[in-house]
């Protein structure tokens, strides 16, 4: 037996990651021919091996295998044998995909090879050693292979339908074999429960054979539905029909039906995952800090005078729900028990594998951090690429919500409601699994918590069955509504059992630094018999009352005063003097700040209050005079580039003095972007590949809540105006790009791929802001301006009008229509924009810039409308003129310029015209909108395509018409009154 890899996924770009596994498995062998495996699907003409030779260029992202055995002693007259034979190819798999055992999975096979594949996927049942591969396939392809069934009736049919298959072999079958045919005794386990049970969790493709009837057609389907089994003829004979020479049409129809139905069973299930990939965003695991050495272990004690984890995993209770008060390390707890191995090894599991899934809110992070949606994305992502049965009742679901609501699948994705529906079908999969779920934080989760323990809760509680169950791990801050709806659940109040983990904490933080540093006799001088160092740490514990984030804090000031050589005096007195309560605490850190460094403090506060995550280029840059971003020329040099990252560098060191901790610069685990370019390649890319994967954070939430609170954080007494800070900030960053680098269009797969050389680290940092994923790079500061930056208008008008101008200059140097692409990309992904605004006249002034002179296509009323209902007013001047004007000139000079006709600008004007639009205003060499108007139309055909209705709109609107204009405008104005 071996497994030979056909096409393992290595192309020009070097070896990628596959995301299915084919594996074809030939039929009858019995003189063990070398050569048959490869005969079998290789059409011996043209020498074409359709499964090495033209698969690959349909399913690039598949591995191709080809199993080859020896089915003399696997065909035998003991029925064992060919079951030991099933174990063969079990193993052979098992080998192959030990690196991604979970990759979904197609098996193929032909004749009595499909045979051989169901009772390797039964024996995969039965062992546990085989069960990834048995949840992992979920598509199989049978090539006229005899499938018996229930009666008596079509088990005579099988027998026969073998030995035909045997006789018809170019070479002697030997007489046990024959034997065994004829009775179909090798099978006897296939036509029982075993299979009858496992064949609904497969996508299964049959053919059978158009020319001949060695296996007839009853025989070679197993009869299902439609939407279980397709049933494919193929015009060719039993062994010729899965070979296929590209020369002749008839084969080329052929392999047409086999590479579409394989095309059909790789694209539902990847693309399935691929969407809820996209919104199962969660990087906060990595940013959660590990516990500190041999902390936690109480957490693994199951007496009586333990916490009741391990009772809990031992049990068939369903939730466990861990809370505390703020920073009391709920999160690093959570992160320690999913991570332990010791979790798994407690778990009951009555032989089911466990399946452990996680989920951490993150109330700071982006929108999708804090999601419910996100979270169910993840369980519904993880649960199917575990168990294929369960990915393809999903893929079912889907598909046919898709047909009923006309959407694409990952716009039904993105509903709530549609993912709830997809979680309840779990229980109805028939999985065989034990799942284990961690979610941390569900109090920062938005939404009605009540709303969503009201499902959770019943869901988990449905899944506790013979076969599946699920069971959940929780933890949040002890809120009401959830108090109320967990309490009758085993539960551990996290900061009662904490304190001699924080007393290591403590002692190991401290007498580091009393050592590192060599205080001597300072240090070292009794208080009470106890040395500085024991009294400082024996005061922390004691005052701790099981926060960590507290203790945390306090810790870290008594080590700057350590460093900053403060007496034992002045450390005791410091510590005494801070409170036992969080907000307390912060309350006092923040008036320590000194004065010179308050006003820095507060506008760097106020720069992460407005933005949930804000990178260390951002604030920099934000915190710099805006006449600087209106003066900088596009195209920076590399000098520039290596001054702002010095700078930021400088802005980092300032941040950490003047927010005293509350504040700080994390490296970003998830951002990879640096890590791509070596220092050789630096020069290359940009010096900024050292600060762009920094990010600016409050240390904890509770931190944002104070800071939040405080007066100065919803008023702007000190200098800085936020909106002008981000809207000169997000100018900086555009300037720092190319031009050619702005609005190039890209796919998902540019984004992500490593190899990807258009996509320069800072197109990617500028990326991440772009929260509609638009296919045009540079969306994302250009998003920031005008949403981020309206909060609230602190600043003249006539200012942030100076910054939008400049911003139209970049972008209209790179593409004219840029404003049409940013709405659009806005309207496709959301079906509204993300332009939120504090002023109408926002609205107008983009307004206006999307219908303004020079534009290359007549505006989208999706576009018009959608900023008409935002408060757009088509009469408030802009730079002079009105949006109506500015219709008007785009209409002349895209029609003079032969690029429209003026129907194709009749709807527009209506639309500003039924949102209040005053069409008297001179325009165009001073002339009326008439007179613009009928310079344009032909007058043989005036009436036609909507131009009555728009003359009758113009008049109904007040439109002045003076006698001299034209001869026939007193003729315009009689025939549209009828």
């Amino acid at each position: 037996m071996s497994m030979k890899v056909l096409y393992d996924r290595t192309g020009p770009e070097e070896s990628l990651n596959p995301t299915v596994d084919i594996v074809a498995v030939h039929g009858l062998n019995p003189t063990n021919r070398d050569d048959h495996a490869v005969a079998t699907w290789t059409d011996s003409k043209s020498g074409h091996l359709w499964l090495r030779d033209a698969l690959p260029d349909s399913q690039p992202s598949a591995r191709v295998l080809l199993y080859s055995y020896n089915s003399s002693p696997a065909l035998g007259s003991d029925k064992d044998r060919f079951i030991f034979q099933a174990n063969d190819l079990l193993e052979c798999l098992r080998l192959n995909r030990r690196k991604d055992p979970n990759l979904p999975l197609i098996m193929v096979g032909h004749s009595l090879g499909g045979i051989l594949i169901k009772q390797a996927l039964i024996n995969a049942q039965n062992n546990p050693k085989y069960k990834d591969i048995k949840q992992a396939t979920f598509g199989l392809m049978f090539f006229g292979t005899p499938h018996s069934g229930p009666t008596n009736d079509l088990q005579v049919k099988f027998g026969k339908a073998c030995v035909g298959i045997a006789q018809s072999m170019p070479w002697k079958v030997s007489n046990d074999i024959m034997e065994a045919l004829k009775k179909g005794s090798l099978f006897s386990d296939i036509i029982s429960e075993h299979w009858r049970h496992q064949l609904e969790q497969y996508q299964i493709i049959s053919f059978y054979e158009g020319v001949g009837n060695l296996v007839p057609r009853e025989s070679a389907v197993f009869g299902l539905d439609g939407r279980r089994e397709n049933q494919v003829k193929l015009n060719a004979t039993h062994r010729n029909m899965c070979r296929f020479n590209p020369s002749v049409e008839k084969d080329r129809d052929n392999y047409f039906l086999v590479e579409g139905n394989m095309a059909d069973l790789c694209s539902k299930y990847p693309k399935l995952i691929d969407s809820l990939k996209a919104l199962s965003y969660n990087p906060r695991f990595h940013k959660i800090s590990d516990q500190h050495q041999k902390s936690l272990q109480w957490m693994w004690n199951d007496g009586e005078d333990g916490p009741g984890f391990v009772k809990w995993l031992k049990s068939d209770v369903p939730i466990y729900w861990i809370t505390g008060l703020p920073g009391s390390g709920k999160s690093t707890l959570m992160k320690y028990l999913y991570e332990n191995p010791q979790t798994q090894s407690y778990t009951s599991t009555n032989d089911r594998t466990v399946t452990i899934i996680s989920y951490f809110f993150h109330e700071l992070g982006t929108s999708k951090e804090t999601s419910f949606k996100s979270l169910l994305a993840t369980i519904l992502e993880v649960l199917s690429t575990s168990f294929s049965t369960l990915a393809s009742l999903l893929v079912k679901n889907f598909v046919e919500l898709k047909k009923r609501m006309k959407n694409e699948t990952g716009e039904l994705l993105g509903h709530e409601i549609y993912l709830k529906r997809a979680l309840e079908l779990v229980g109805q999969s028939g999985v065989f699994g034990a799942i284990l779920l961690f979610v941390d934080g569900l109090d920062e989760c938005s939404g009605d918590h009540r709303q969503q323990l009201q499902f959770l809760v019943p869901w988990i509680q449905s899944t506790q069955g013979e076969r599946l169950t699920v069971r959940l791990c929780l933890s949040s801050r002890p809120l009401p509504e959830i108090e109320l709806r967990l309490s009758s659940f085993p539960q551990c109040r996290i900061h009662e059992w904490t304190a001699n983990d924080i007393s290591a904490y403590v002692r190991d933080k401290l007498g580091l630094t009393g050592k590192t540093l060599a205080l001597g006799d300072q240090m070292l001088r009794k208080h009470h018999k106890r040395t500085t160092v024991e009294y400082l740490t024996d005061t922390v514990i004691e005052k701790a009352q099981g926060v960590f984030l507290w203790v945390q804090l306090v810790v870290n000031n008594l080590i700057v005063g350590i460093e900053e050589g403060c007496s034992d005096t002045e450390l005791r007195d410091c510590l005494n003097s801070l409170p036992p309560e969080l907000e307390s605490l912060y309350a006092r850190i923040f008036e320590q700040i000194p004065m010179d460094y308050i006003d820095d403090a507060m506008i760097y506060f106020k720069l992460a209050l407005v933005r949930r995550r804000i990178g260390l280029l951002d604030v920099h840059l934000a915190t710099q005079d805006p006449e600087e971003a209106l003066a900088r020329e596009n195209q920076a040099s590399y000098e520039e580039h290596l001054a702002l990252q010095i700078a930021c560098t400088r802005t980092e060191t300032r941040l950490k003095s003047r927010c005293r901790g509350l504040l700080q610069v994390k490296q970003s685990e998830t951002d990879k972007t640096a890590s791509k370019y070596t220092p050789s390649k630096m020069k290359d890319t940009t010096p900024l590949v050292s600060v762009i994967g920094k990010n600016v954070e409050f240390l904890h939430l509770s931190v944002r809540d104070y800071i939040a609170s405080k007066p100065f954080a919803t008023c702007a007494f000190f200098e800085l105006r936020v909106d002008v800070a981000f809207m000169a900030s997000s100018i900086r960053l555009l300037k720092l790009l190319q031009p050619d680098q702005l609005f190039q269009f890209h796919t998902w797969a540019d984004r992500v791929s490593e190899s990807a050389s258009k996509f320069s680290p800072l197109m990617e940092y500028t990326e991440k802001d772009n929260n509609y994923l638009s296919q045009f790079s540079g969306f994302g500061p250009i998003e920031v301006f005008f949403s981020d930056a309206w909060v609230p208008v602190e600043s003249p008008r006539s200012y942030q009008r100076r910054l939008l101008a400049e911003l139209d200059r970049i972008c209209i140097f790179a593409d004219k229509s840029w404003h049409s692409l940013y709405l659009e990309s806005a309207l496709v992904c959301y079906g509204e924009s993300p332009v939120r605004v504090s002023s109408n006249c926002w609205n107008t002034d983009i307004f206006c810039l999307c219908l303004a002179y020079g534009l290359d296509t007549v505006p989208s009323l999706d576009i018009l409308r959608l900023l008409l209902r935002h408060g757009a007013n088509p009469n408030e001047v802009f730079d002079e003129k009105t949006s109506w004007e500015y219709a008007l000139l785009a209409m002349a000079h895209l029609v003079a310029n032969c690029r429209e006709t003026p129907k194709n600008w009749t709807e527009p004007l209506m639309v500003l015209l039924e949102h209040g639009a005053i069409p008297n205003r001179k325009t165009v060499d001073s002339e009326s909108a008439l007179m613009v108007i009928s310079t344009y139309l032909d007058e043989d055909n005036w009436l036609l395509d909507g131009t009555k209705e728009l003359v009758k709109a113009l008049i109904h609107s007040g439109l002045d018409m003076e006698q001299d204009e034209l001869e026939w405008v007193g003729l315009l104005q009689i025939e549209v009154q009828f």
